[in-house]
C-alpha cells in the first residue's frame, strides 16, 4: 500500500520488479494459532468424606484450568445447589441467589494456570438420598480472541453437557 511501490515477488531480493521500485522495505505475514481452552473439575475438598449425614457441611473444590495457549480473560462459574442442600458460603466472592451460586469477574488465567474455588453446602433433607452437585463455566473470554472453546459451551445450564443430562462430561 502507499507509499510503497507495487511488487512482483517481495521475498526475492535479487529481483527489481517492477524495475526501479523502491526496495528499502518489505513485509512478511504470520498467523497466530489461538487455542482457547478453559476446563473445570469439581471434587470433594481435601479431607471431605463422601458419606455424610443430615446437618453436615460438605465442602467442594472447583478447579478451573487454562489448558489453552492464550490468557483466559475474565470468566464466570455457576454452581447449581441440589434440592435438599443449602448454601453456607463460597470463596472468591461467590454469591448465592435462588439456589445458584455464581462467581463473576474471575481474573484471567495464564496458560497452564489454575484457579481453585470452594463452596460449602449443608445437608438439609436426608430423603433426597444421593446428591449430585454440578458446576459449570458459565461465561468465558474466548470472544476476546474471536474464537470459541472447542470442547466447552459456557452457559448456566449445568445439566446439558452430555446426552443423559447429568452434567458429567
Amino acid at each position: 500500500t502507499d507509499p510503497n511501490d507495487p511488487f512482483t515477488n517481495h521475498n526475492d531480493i535479487t529481483l527489481d520488479e517492477p524495475t526501479g521500485d523502491e526496495d528499502d522495505n518489505d513485509y512478511e505475514d504470520i498467523t497466530i494459532e489461538i487455542n482457547y481452552d478453559l476446563a473445570l473439575v469439581k471434587t470433594l475438598a481435601d479431607g471431605q468424606a463422601a458419606t455424610v449425614g443430615l446437618g453436615d457441611i460438605v465442602t467442594y473444590t472447583i478447579t478451573i484450568a487454562n489448558q489453552g495457549n492464550v490468557p483466559s480473560a475474565n470468566y464466570e462459574v455457576t454452581d447449581q445447589i441440589p434440592a435438599g442442600m443449602s448454601f453456607v458460603s463460597a470463596s472468591d466472592n461467590g454469591v448465592e441467589s435462588n439456589g445458584v451460586v455464581t462467581w463473576t469477574g474471575l481474573s484471567s488465567l495464564d496458560p497452564g494456570q489454575n484457579q481453585d474455588l470452594s463452596i460449602l453446602l449443608r445437608i438439609d433433607d436426608a430423603t433426597q438420598s444421593d446428591y449430585r452437585n454440578c458446576a459449570e463455566i458459565s461465561k468465558d473470554g474466548a470472544a476476546t480472541y474471536g474464537v470459541t472453546d472447542e470442547d466447552s459451551t459456557p452457559d448456566t445450564n449445568t445439566g446439558n453437557d452430555n446426552a443423559s443430562g447429568t452434567g458429567t462430561d
